[in-house]
């Protein structure tokens, strides 16, 4: 079982809680995530989701604890960059691809000079 199933296994427990005479079922908990109940079943057998789509479904019930069990960086958040100056925004994302083990290269789309290549 890998660390998805598990821990995805885990939260339909969860949620099912104590389900006697209240039986909630997987397709139940696929239409409390806002998901296909083919697409549960499959994660239930150790499928990870890989569409955006269904990350973000996850996403909105479980935070940032869901990228921990899929083994993926959490995203930067977008407001974080438009919020702020060029250069702290250029802090932010070469922090980012730090802590993840990516290497970036930036340049300004407005100057053909500094173009890489």
């Amino acid at each position: 079982m890998n660390r998805f199933q598990e821990w995805f296994r885990k939260k339909y427990s969860d949620w099912r809680g104590d389900a006697i005479g209240h039986e909630r079922t997987q397709k139940g908990f696929a239409e409390y995530l806002d998901i296909p109940d083919k697409v549960l079943s499959t994660w239930m057998r150790g499928s990870k989701p890989t569409s955006h789509v269904y990350i973000q479904k996850l996403r909105e019930k479980y935070k940032d604890e869901v990228y921990k069990y899929l083994e993926i960086p959490v995203p930067l958040e977008e407001t974080e960059l438009y919020d702020s100056s060029p250069d702290e925004a250029e802090r932010i994302i070469r922090r980012w691809a730090k802590d993840h083990g990516y290497r970036v290269e930036l340049y300004r789309e407005d100057d053909p000079e500094d173009k890489p290549g």
